[in-house]
């Protein structure tokens, strides 16, 4: 049996029309992005990174478990889609609420510069002075751009997830240096 590793990329907003469609939100902010997978694990639970078997099939009116994709188009922030199985509103209505994701393989290349939030996630954050601060418990976005939450011991710092901020993210020592900005670090002591 075959494990994939799975991201959690999106979310089953709501359903649309009475066949079986449904709204899903992508994380990403780019709802197209949605469209090319040609499968997703729903799960009722947000999983981060995790290993699932190839074969976990979820009934169709339930979760956790790989839907295959019919039919996908965007449509403002969302992307209109309908699974194979899923043929009425009421079945498309179970879905509703269950987190979105994909094997890690799927995800589409970056550039060497770039990274998916659930790489960062777990990486030790240091000062460009070499001051450990923490890790990457999370990230968010504002619209402008995302934004990095660390955190250590009960304290909690947001930084910017821009060039001004971030000098360096090294994958194999998984540690991401900033310049803190004069009084962050005091901030939550």
């Amino acid at each position: 049996m075959i494990e994939k590793r799975l991201v959690c990329v999106g979310k089953v907003a709501k359903v649309h029309g009475v066949k079986g469609e449904v709204k899903l939100f992508a994380y990403s902010g780019e709802a197209a992005g949605l469209c090319r997978y040609q499968e997703l694990y729903l799960a009722a639970v947000r999983t981060g990174v995790a290993v699932v078997r190839e074969k976990d099939a979820a009934p169709k009116t339930q979760s956790p478990g790989w839907f295959r994709i019919i039919r996908c188009r965007p449509q403002g922030k969302y992307s209109l889609v309908v699974f194979e199985g899923v043929e009425s509103r009421d079945t498309a209505q179970s879905l509703v609420g269950l987190e979105a994701h994909v094997d890690e393989k799927a995800l589409a290349p970056l550039a060497e510069d770039e990274f998916y939030w659930h790489q960062l996630q777990g990486m030790t954050v240091v000062t460009d002075q070499g001051k450990e601060i923490g890790t990457v418990a999370s990230l968010f976005s504002t619209g402008a751009h995302d934004v990095l939450v660390i955190r250590d011991k009960g304290r909690e710092f947001y930084i910017p997830a821009i060039r001004e901020f971030i000098t360096g993210i090294d994958p194999v020592a998984r540690k991401v240096t900033i310049v803190p900005v004069p009084g962050l670090l005091e901030m939550n002591s």
